[in-house]
């Protein structure tokens, strides 16, 4: 089903590339000079690494290198961006093998903020195989965890708004549409609280999901239009390829078929950029609908 496929990877975008196309640093020299401030929190570490994070090989040699010179939470940061790697390309025990050992990291750091996101993300790799027990555990062990501090940091509050959006997924798989919109609204307060947009984009995405499956078509649409007005104001690629598809689901079943077609038709352009086969697999998904219903059979 297009729309459990849409939601199942709607988390990891809040972890994917959103800078330009620049020329990646040498980043033994990255490395090194993180390694004179070795910064606390993952906002920090993100701000040397990021133009690193889909490099597989170069996140293994940067694992390694943090590993022996025992800078915990780089290797922590590291293990998690390598993990979402995996899992994007559906190498899932990969990923969770990976994911747990960030917890292993943070936990030997004591740094609950780490430990709190790679929880959630290993929430995450489990929802992606549904097996959705043991997701929404992971996600529910890594709110409560959170929970714990009292004034917690921008990034520790981000990671809660990941929890309550994980778990808002899994009661979408549920159909429990009650409460996965509970938890979005949820999510929500808090991302508008850090003014975090890509978050915001996610949830609204994510309630649409919630009110399309009730079958109040306006209101998913109006949730879905607003995400992707979010998602091309910051100029989020991937987040505009999914809130693209949810708004031609809609005109689709609207009998907006030529709006539909023509929406599709540009999304698969982009789509076919992003080289990865699992957005693809939506967007054929999608043409092939509204195709049946212009009868475009050839």
């Amino acid at each position: 089903m297009l729309k459990n496929i849409l939601l199942s990877v709607l988390i990891s975008v809040h972890f994917l590339n959103l800078w330009g196309q620049q020329s990646k640093p040498d980043y033994r020299k990255v490395v090194d000079s993180i390694l004179v401030k070795k910064p606390e929190s993952y906002y920090q570490i993100n701000k040397y690494l990021h133009p690193f994070r889909k490099d597989t090989l170069v996140l293994k040699q940067i694992i390694k290198r943090f590993e022996r010179e025992n800078y915990l939470l780089g290797k922590a940061y590291a293990e998690n961006v390598l993990g979402i790697q995996y899992r994007n390309f559906s190498m899932f025990d990969q990923a969770i093998h990976t994911h747990q050992q960030a917890i292993k990291t943070s936990v030997k750091a004591q740094n609950i903020e780490f430990h709190v996101l790679s929880l959630n993300m290993l929430g995450v790799d489990y929802r992606r195989i549904e097996a959705n027990r043991t997701a929404l555990d992971y996600n529910q062990e890594a709110l409560a965890l959170a929970e714990t501090v009292k004034n917690p940091s921008t990034g520790l509050k981000r990671s809660i708004a990941v929890s309550h959006n994980s778990m808002g997924n899994i009661y979408l798989l549920l159909k429990q549409y009650d409460l996965a919109i509970k938890q979005f609204e949820a999510s929500l307060i808090i991302e508008k609280s850090i003014n975090n947009q890509l978050g915001l984009a996610i949830n609204y995405n994510n309630i649409g999901i919630a009110k399309e499956e009730e079958g109040k078509i306006e209101e998913a649409l109006a949730y879905y239009q607003e995400s992707a007005r979010i998602n091309h104001s910051i100029n989020n690629r991937i987040g505009k390829i999914i809130s693209n598809s949810s708004v031609a689901g809609i005109y689709i079943k609207q009998d907006r078929y030529k709006e539909a077609l023509q929406l599709i038709k540009n999304n698969l352009k982009k789509t076919r950029q992003l080289n990865n086969p699992f957005y693809l697999t939506s967007e054929y998904i999608n043409l092939g609908w509204v195709q049946t219903k212009l009868k475009l059979f050839t």
